[in-house]
């Protein structure tokens, strides 16, 4: 399935939507802490905010990278973009039925 991570929406702790780009964030951190090769072709294009094909292999191992307690990784993008993932993936499934 196509994602774009651009598209992931942050909000601060008022529910105000924020100009916060995660996009460079995530793609560094795939790019670097990835155990799958594929994923650095990923990070790369996601660092440049282009459109992705990820499989669902994929997805477990992007969000076991940004979920890792290890990692510099603020609550609030990690949420962002667990929701964004569980929110994409029900609104195509849905438009699929």
């Amino acid at each position: 399935m196509k994602y774009n991570l651009s598209n992931i929406e942050i909000f601060d702790i008022n529910g105000k939507k924020t100009e916060i780009k995660i996009v460079k964030l995530i793609g560094e951190l795939l790019y670097y802490q990835a155990r799958n090769l594929d994923l650095v072709d990923i990070g790369m294009k996601i660092n440049r905010g282009e459109e992705v094909e990820l499989r669902d292999a994929d997805i477990a191992e992007i969000k076991r990278i940004i979920n890792d307690p290890e990692r510099e990784v603020f609550a609030f993008v990690r949420k962002a973009l667990n929701d964004y993932f569980t929110n994409y993936k029900e609104s195509k499934d849905g438009k699929d039925k």
